[in-house]
């Protein structure tokens, strides 16, 4: 969990996260298949698929052009090329986001579906196909399932109750808002920073708009017993956790951050300009200001 090994930046494979990778016996895979540039020769080739290693990590982009049908059919030549060398072994596909066309702006610094309910699968020999389960996982069993699925004897594994932990720092990153934590259940998600908000499940999905209530006492009681055997939080400073900002607050922030990005790829200075004063005067001490004015060379006023 990320308050154990305190990684939460993507991409971060120094620090807290890197070093408890390496303990854990996980080596780093330099590779990347994008499915819009892809081809059979060159797959087959593939340094990490031909590995003869036990381990491989191996990421598939998708291009904004390619349709999940193409995604789907690398992914099943993938795992084909792979059993075909390793015909004992395990194998997975994790998804890193949920939502086939994209994030919604909000999406980055709250905790929806978007993010949350991501495909996940797992395949090898004695497992079932064609099945699927529909109580409450999380991505953090993966290992201690395939471990124990690979003859492990002892493994250790975090007790949930049908309840899977989620956080999010952006907020934090951003703005400097408390961070974001919660967990989802079979009947909803309930979410915290400064205050906390109950997100009802409807048929498969979780709602992306809260219930109205905004008092939750027992919800907020079971988020603390989730949390309490993980510590205190490790790679946040202190001050993260009493910060008075909520990051429910901060919506009109990503969403002008987004729109500044893209003016400022168009080409569009004058746009990009008004933009950026605007998110100044809503957000005078956001630390995002600084990171957008070195990144797009803008001059303070």
């Amino acid at each position: 969990m990320p308050p154990q090994h305190g990684h939460r930046e993507d991409g971060d494979r120094d620090g807290p996260y890197g070093d408890w990778a390496a303990q854990a016996g996980w080596a780093p895979c330099d590779v990347v298949i994008d499915v819009s540039e892809f081809n059979k020769r060159s797959f087959e080739e593939h340094k990490c698929v031909s590995s003869r290693d036990d381990l491989s990590v191996v990421w598939v982009r998708r291009g904004d052009a390619v349709g999940l049908a193409e995604l789907d059919a690398v992914v099943g030549q993938l795992a084909d090329s792979w059993e075909s060398k390793h015909p004992n072994s395990m194998g997975s596909l994790v998804g890193l986001i949920g939502r086939p066309s994209g994030l919604r702006t909000e999406s980055y610094g709250l905790l929806t579906d978007d993010l949350l309910r991501v495909p996940l699968m797992l395949w090898g020999p004695g497992q079932p196909t064609n099945w699927e389960i529909d109580e409450v996982t999380s991505t953090v069993d993966l290992g201690p399932t395939m471990a124990r699925l690979a003859g492990a004897k002892t493994v250790v594994t975090a007790e949930h109750s049908g309840r899977a932990y989620h956080e999010s720092t952006v907020g934090y990153t951003l703005f400097k808002a408390r961070p974001l934590t919660g967990f989802t259940r079979a009947d909803g998600r309930y979410v915290e920073g400064v205050h906390g908000r109950w997100y009802p499940a409807q048929g498969e999905v979780i709602r992306h708009y809260e219930e109205p209530e905004s008092i939750h006492p027992q919800a907020a009681g079971e988020l603390k017993d989730l949390t309490a055997a993980y510590g205190s939080g490790e790679g946040l400073p202190d001050d993260a956790w009493v910060s008075i900002v909520d990051p429910a607050e901060c919506r009109l922030g990503v969403e002008l951050i987004t729109k500044l990005r893209a003016a400022h790829e168009r080409g569009r200075p004058h746009a990009a300009g008004r933009i950026f004063s605007r998110l100044e005067r809503e957000f005078p001490d956001a630390p995002i200001l600084q990171v957008l004015r070195t990144e797009l060379s803008i001059k303070a006023d």
